[in-house]
């Protein structure tokens, strides 16, 4: 076997397995593989190559590299054990060789046997796998077609889908524009309506007051001839709500604002006229004292347009100051501090520190810390409000003057008396100047400059000061409105507290009837005033008068479901009537205030447990 593996190599390469020397050494290192030697110059060149050309060498060693290489390396092995075993085991690997069969000499591996076995049937592979790549082809090209066909026909259906959208938009956009336009002729004739067909001689009066006129156009919505579209009903009661906002009157302007409320309330949708709407109504409602139900409304409207327009800020922030107004004048002053403090965040966020809402901002907070009697702490936003506002407005501006009037309070309440009255002096100097003598600024700058100077023992200033203001308010806003009632509410409460009873008195029943007449007879404003009169009346000991009054106050306080610090303000002064009177051992009332006072204080316990937080 190894002298024919000799024998093999020498006819495949012209030459020798190894140079020279004796051919059957076991420390023989293997020769090269028969194609790699055939491309190698031989040492000795024999006289005669068949193969000459470099074509015809690369051509045979591509013949003899894998199979027939290792056929002659297993012949030429110098350890017989890993030779082949006979002369018929070469041959039979050579005759595979030839027959293009996997031979024994080399692993079975996959690879191996799947090379051998497409050279052997070749041609049938190749035709193979021509079917194969023209299946693939058709397959590729009827897919295709298909993914072409079905990309038509989503598109086509999209086409459908777009234009049915665009056809609801268009009918959408053709209802609104008729609602729009209905609602504009029915403005249109509620209006010629409303100037042409009242009192003649209301147009002919000189000095016809806006009061005249908006309590005209209301009275003109209840005629049974009128119809209009719950759209334009709704934007007439909030123009008509909003304008006796303005004049200081929202039991009037409560009616309409809640009817154009529930006008709105039957759209399919809640959108941003919603929104706006609730938000007057909470303040009509909040301004008469009515937070049960004000907040809760206001709460929802920041909510509404927090998910209708989450992107504008500056609305929400605005929603956000309406809600802590009404927190902070219904003492609830933790909640409406963190919201002044959430909006002064939003503000610098998108605005930055030199930016009058962002002063608006500080001067909000500033004002609810005030009123929760943390002087100290608004003592720095106020300053710093006050700061911006003079670098971007000038030094005399009603905004200024707004804020110097806070500024002037929280600096009294924090000790420095002198200087807080000096500030609120400045205060309504700038109001005069800025908006004139009668403006609702500069009339509210001298009333909060009269409590102080009452507050400072400056009676008779504070007095005059008073009582001035209450005329301005009668001036600009007419006699029956909550400005002039207030007023005279407190004029009689601080005569009262001065001593001047004899003086309160009048005062006082004049701010009743006025409550009565605006705000009705169970309302917490008329019940104050009611207590007021009464404690005037008891200190001029008409102590019959006075407990009619106060009985009869903390019996609609109780029933109309105030808050029990306005009950017990009613019993306090019941409980002081009969002190005056001196016979409280034998008096049945002096033991019914008794029974009351426990009450109410255990609710009030209970609701400060309750909440954490000090009634």
């Amino acid at each position: 076997v190894y002298s024919l593996g000799v024998v093999l190599y020498q006819l495949l390469t012209g030459v020798r397995p190894w140079d020279g020397g004796d051919l059957v050494r076991d420390d023989r290192p293997p020769p090269p593989r028969p194609s790699t030697r055939l491309q190698q110059p031989p040492a000795n060149p024999p006289r005669e190559r068949v193969l000459s050309s470099e074509s015809d060498l690369r051509r045979l060693a591509k013949q003899l590299t894998g199979d027939l290489d290792t056929i002659v390396l297993t012949a030429l092995e110098a350890d017989p054990a890993r030779r082949y075993r006979s002369v018929e085991s070469l041959a039979d690997d050579l005759q595979r060789f030839i027959a293009r069969r996997p031979i024994a000499a080399r692993p079975p591996t996959w690879t191996y046997l799947a090379a051998r076995f497409a050279q052997r049937h070749r041609i049938g592979i190749m035709l193979g796998a021509i079917a194969l790549l023209a299946t693939i082809g058709g397959f590729a090209l009827t897919t295709r077609a298909y993914l072409l066909a079905d990309a038509a026909r989503r598109d086509e259906a999209a086409q459908r889908r777009l234009a049915v959208e665009n056809a609801a938009k268009a009918e959408d956009a053709r209802t609104l524009a008729e609602q729009e336009a209905q609602k504009a002729r029915d403005i249109t004739e509620f209006l010629r309506q409303t100037l042409t067909t009242s009192d003649p001689a209301l147009k002919l009066r000189p000095g016809v007051s806006l009061r005249e006129i908006v309590d005209e156009a209301s009275a003109s919505l209840a005629a049974p001839a009128l119809s209009l579209s719950p759209d334009a009903e709704a934007a007439i009661r909030l123009t008509l709500g909003r304008t006796y906002l303005g004049l200081k009157l929202p039991t009037l302007a409560e009616p309409h604002l809640r009817r154009a409320w529930e006008l709105q309330l039957t759209r399919t949708t809640e959108d941003a006229a919603l929104a706006e709407t609730g938000a007057e109504l909470a303040l009509a409602l909040c301004e008469q004292r009515n937070f049960a139900e004000g907040i809760p409304l206001h709460r929802r409207t920041l909510a509404l347009q927090r998910a209708l327009q989450p992107r504008d800020e500056p609305a929400i922030m605005r929603r956000i100051w309406r809600l802590s107004t009404a927190l902070r004048d219904n003492n609830e002053f933790a909640e409406a501090e963190q919201l002044c403090r959430e909006a002064l965040d939003i503000s610098l966020r998108i605005n930055g520190e030199r930016h009058l809402d962002t002063a608006e901002c500080r001067f909000r907070l500033g004002f609810t810390l005030n009123h929760a009697d943390k002087h100290a702490d608004a003592l720095p936003e106020l300053n710093a409000a006050l700061q911006l506002q003079r670098e971007l407005l000038g030094e005399s501006h009603p905004t200024i003057a707004n804020t110097l009037l806070r500024l002037g309070q929280a600096t009294y309440g924090a000790g420095d008396r002198e200087a807080g009255i000096a500030l609120m002096r400045e205060s309504l100097a700038i109001h005069e100047q800025t908006s004139g003598r009668d403006h609702p600024s500069t009339t509210r700058s001298l009333s909060n400059l009269a409590r102080t100077l009452f507050s400072d023992g400056q009676t008779a200033e504070g007095d005059a000061l008073l009582a001035d203001s209450i005329e301005r308010w009668r001036s600009y806003y007419g006699a029956e409105t909550s400005n002039v009632a207030n007023g005279l509410l407190q004029l009689s409460r601080y005569r009262l507290r001065a001593g001047d009873a004899a003086g309160a008195e009048p005062v006082a029943r004049q701010s009743l009837a006025l409550f009565r007449a605006t705000d009705g007879p169970h309302h917490q404003s008329t019940l104050q005033s009611q207590v007021e009169l009464a404690d005037a009346l008891v200190a001029l000991q008409r102590f019959d008068e006075a407990e009619s009054l106060l009985r009869a106050a903390f019996d609609a306080a109780r029933e109309t479901g105030l808050s029990p610090l306005e009950q017990r303000r009613s019993v306090r002064s019941l409980i002081n009537l009969c002190k005056r009177r001196g016979r409280q051992d034998a008096d049945p009332l002096w033991k019914d205030c008794e029974a009351d006072w426990r009450a109410i204080d255990a609710t009030l316990r209970e609701r400060e447990s309750a909440t954490g937080q000090e009634p």
